[in-house]
C-alpha cells in the first residue's frame, strides 16, 4: 500500500497530494496539508483577539495542535484553584505571558504542560518615556 491515500485528494492551498494521516480539515470538507494548516493558524493568530493553542510539554512555547510554534512563553505562574478532590488535591492552573512572531503580547491560562491554553491578546504597552536629567 502506498503512503498516499487515493481518496485524500490534494491540498486546497498548495495542491500537493495529501498523505494518509497528515490531513487537516478546514471548514466544510476542505482538506489541507499540515504545513498549510500551520500557516493558516499563524495568520489567524495575527488578527485574533482570542485564540486557543497548546502549551508544549516543556512549557516554553504555545503551539498548534501538531506542535508547530505560535508564540514563545516569557513568564509562567502556577496556582492551585478550585475545590479539592477526594484525596485533598486541588487542580493546578498555569498563568502565562507569551509573545508571538509579530511582537504581540498574549496572556494565557492552561491546566498545565501538554494541555490546551486559552489565549487573549494583552493590551499594548505604551513606550517608556525617558526621564529628563
Amino acid at each position: 500500500m502506498s503512503a498516499l491515500e487515493p481518496s485524500a485528494g490534494r491540498c486546497v492551498d498548495c495542491l500537493y497530494p495529501l498523505e494518509k494521516g497528515k490531513i487537516a480539515v478546514v471548514g466544510k470538507r476542505r482538506r489541507v496539508c499540515y504545513s498549510c494548516a500551520t500557516v493558516r493558524e499563524q495568520l489567524m493568530l495575527r488578527t485574533a483577539r482570542r485564540y486557543t493553542a497548546y502549551l508544549s510539554i516543556d512549557g516554553s512555547r504555545l503551539t498548534t495542535w501538531i506542535g508547530n510554534p505560535l508564540a514563545r512563553v516569557l513568564t509562567t505562574k502556577t496556582a492551585r484553584v478550585g475545590f479539592a478532590d477526594v484525596r485533598g488535591r486541588r487542580p493546578e492552573r498555569w498563568y502565562l505571558m507569551a509573545i508571538d512572531d509579530w511582537d504581540h503580547s498574549w496572556l494565557a491560562i492552561s491546566p498545565g504542560p501538554g494541555m490546551y491554553a486559552r489565549m487573549r491578546r494583552a493590551a499594548p504597552r505604551k513606550p517608556l518615556r525617558k526621564r529628563a536629567p
